[in-house]
């Protein structure tokens, strides 16, 4: 009876595990074929409730599975009669390292497949070995023929299911030979011949493969000598007479390279026996792990340099049981809480004979929020020494769970900060001294420019009186000097205003009273103001404001005294022959000021300070104390406004401060 190869295939059965609809969706979408039967599950039990069901070509495993993982899956399929031959194939985004590698293939697994999905990858490797599952069912099917057939037709089909077999051997140990970390074998039971190794041998120790399968006692003499007699340990619990077949042995060795080095390696023993119990040959996995043991070298210096560098930066180490309330503490630890070493190991104490009474309850609530919110604990808090002193310490920490997900415990480091503490208390006592100082300081300021203010005022007065009377030939001189009087007073009575503002302000005590006001009406008075300082300059002083009707929400007064600053500064920087522009335009919601002149303009590094109370330009002839700005910007700042300065030296200085131009946008701005 001959094969119709031209016959559509039998579909054969697949079965998808993985909790993820859409990654189910995808890998049936890729093996969307007639001669494939897609069957899914989104669980480990569910999987092997399907696979008990019927006959499945090949299993696509996801890792990362609710409640039972992929390893424990495959674990379970080579546990039965009925499913530990079907292949399976771990999907997975997880498994990138070798341990993780290594123990898929422990438990069964032919191959790995990376997410993200390759199409053309998957698509080939299952038909691997779906075709591997169909040319065993062939043969299975031939020899079912082959009993119930004549002798002749017997032999022809035996040869052709040999045939077949070789081929998907083949296919099987080409398959195994593209594993780049990992040797496949079938040996004797005393490992000294090898009947197959895959080709990878020869990459990962770069000798023949005609050695490893002629050479007699090959793979123990290459093992190193002090890792043989483990070998040879797990090969004489192998060999031992009526040992139940399938139960295996690992063990983790080196072997020495053509190029005369040594590679780590894990070798997995597989016993084959025979009706009678006795062994009849070894197949194996030997998987490079060179790599990970660089890995573990690497951890176990880092955690060297670990406890290095926290022993010299004084950090101790802890755990606290919550079921117990015992704590653990490093060698570290115990001595920074004045704990006694006991056998310079770690040893438990209770929470309550550590920490202060006082501090307990504390340290109790952080680490109640930090069990129940998922919290970092970070925590400081006071131990009593043995000899009655109080020590500080901080303590950082997370907390740690069961396998089950259950809040077992937290496990941190501390350090002591005493001198820390003590310190901040030490500033904090100095800076409530300063701001102590820096009040009586201010209300001393503010009484004295207050007191200072009633004489100045009586001086002016009478300076306005002289220059009134004067008379006779003498009028002239003497109103000239009631001029200078009344002067020099006003520049003193501005200074004493100032002083006040400032410490208003410092103390946090500033107010003003707005309403809405004509802005013309502002510009155009601070304007009259400073007409005549701008005459005895020989500055033409200029004002623009078109709209009459622009209304501006603010302090009037206020308002008069920042123009006050601006103007004043610009006719003072401004030589003889230059003009200063006062302009009122609307900008939005507010109202812009300008203050413009064609003096020499402001150095470009000076800008940034102008506004910074007691600073001064370097500036011959116009010393002061720097109050003029800083007190214009905190003024306008008051009505939720802001000010700015566009300048350059010898293009002169272009002032602008904005206001609101209603009571509805004063109070949005204050409260920004």
């Amino acid at each position: 009876m001959e094969i119709d190869e031209g016959k559509s295939p039998e579909p054969v059965t697949i079965l998808i595990v993985d909790d993820n609809p859409r990654n189910i969706l995808a890998l049936s979408a890729i093996l969307d074929r007639p001669d494939y039967r897609i069957v899914t599950a989104d669980s480990g039990r569910a999987a092997l409730k399907q696979l008990s069901k019927g006959e499945y070509a090949l299993v696509l495993l996801d890792v990362k599975l609710p409640e039972m993982d992929g390893y424990s899956v495959a674990a379970a399929l080579k546990e039965r009669e009925q499913t530990r031959d079907i292949p399976v194939i771990f999907v997975t985004a997880v498994a990138t390292q070798v341990s993780d590698v290594y123990r898929g293939y422990s438990v069964g697994a032919v191959d790995y497949i990376q997410k993200p999905l390759e199409p053309e990858i998957i698509r080939a490797k299952v038909a691997v070995f779906v075709d591997l599952f169909r040319k065993q069912n062939e043969i299975r099917r031939q020899a079912e023929i082959i009993r119930n057939s004549e002798r002749a037709q017997f032999l022809a089909r035996e040869h052709d299911a040999r045939l077949r077999a070789e081929r998907a051997e083949k296919r099987f140990r080409d398959l195994v030979n593209e594993l780049s970390h990992a040797i496949i074998w079938e040996a004797s039971g005393d490992l000294s011949r090898f009947s197959f190794v895959s080709e990878r041998a020869e990459d990962l120790l770069s000798y023949p493969i005609e050695r490893w399968t002629s050479e007699p006692g090959f793979f123990l003499n290459h093992v190193h000598p002090e890792d043989r007699p483990a070998v040879l340990l797990r090969l004489e619990r192998l060999q031992k007479v009526n040992r139940e077949g399938g139960m295996g042995e690992r063990c983790e060795h080196r072997m020495l390279g053509a190029d005369g080095t040594y590679r780590w390696f894990h070798t997995g023993f597989q016993d084959e026996r025979d009706a009678n119990g006795n062994l009849v040959r070894l197949r194996g996995l030997t998987l490079d792990i060179g790599s990970m043991k660089d890995v573990e070298s690497a951890l176990r210096v880092s955690q060297e340099r670990l406890e290095l560098a926290m022993s010299a930066a004084n950090m101790g180490l802890w755990d606290w049981n919550l079921a117990t309330g015992d704590l653990i503490l490093s060698n570290t630890m115990k001595r920074l809480v004045g704990q006694p070493m006991v056998n310079r190991s770690p040893h438990s104490i209770q929470f309550r004979d550590l920490v202060h009474p006082e501090d307990r309850e504390r340290v109790l609530d952080a680490v109640r929020d930090s069990v129940n919110q998922g919290r970092d604990f970070d925590m400081q808090f006071r131990v009593a020494m043995p000899d009655e002193s109080m020590r500080w310490i901080h303590a950082i920490g997370k907390t740690f769970k069961s396998s089950e997900g259950e809040i077992l415990g937290l496990s941190g480091a501390g350090v002591e900060v005493t001198a820390r503490i003590n310190a901040d208390r030490e500033r904090e006592r100095l800076m409530s001294e300063l701001r102590e100082a820096v009040r009586i300081r201010e209300e001393m300021v503010a009484i004295v420019a207050h007191d200072l203010k009633n004489p100045l005022s009586a001086v002016d007065l009478s300076a306005s009186i002289l220059m009134r009377i004067a008379q006779g030939e003498d009028a002239k001189a003497f109103r000239q000097q009631a001029i200078r009087i009344k002067q020099a007073n006003g520049r003193a009575l501005k200074l004493t205003r100032d002083i006040l503002d400032f410490a208003k302000i410092e103390s946090g005590r500033f107010s003003i009273e707005p309403k809405s006001e004509i802005a013309k009406n502002i510009a155009a008075e601070a304007v009259e103001l400073l007409r005549p300082l701008a005459v005895e300059r020989g500055v033409e002083l200029r004002l623009k404001a078109d709209d009459e009707s622009l209304t501006v929400y603010c302090d009037y007064e206020r308002a008069l005294q920042i123009f006050s600053n601006l103007i004043g500064n610009a006719i003072k920087f401004t030589q003889p022959k230059g003009w200063v522009l006062v302009e009122t335009k609307a900008l939005g919601d507010f109202v812009e000021f300008v203050v413009e002149d064609n003096g020499p303009g402001i150095q470009t590094e000076d800008v940034p300070n102008l506004f910074t109370r007691f600073w001064q330009a370097n500036r011959t002839g116009t010393k002061g104390i720097g109050f003029g700005l800083y007190i214009a910007k905190r003024l306008v700042e008051t009505h939720g406004g802001e000010i700015w300065v566009s300048t350059a030296p010898g293009q002169g200085s272009r002032f602008s401060f904005c206001l609101p131009r209603s009571e509805n946008v004063f109070e949005r701005a204050v409260a920004a």
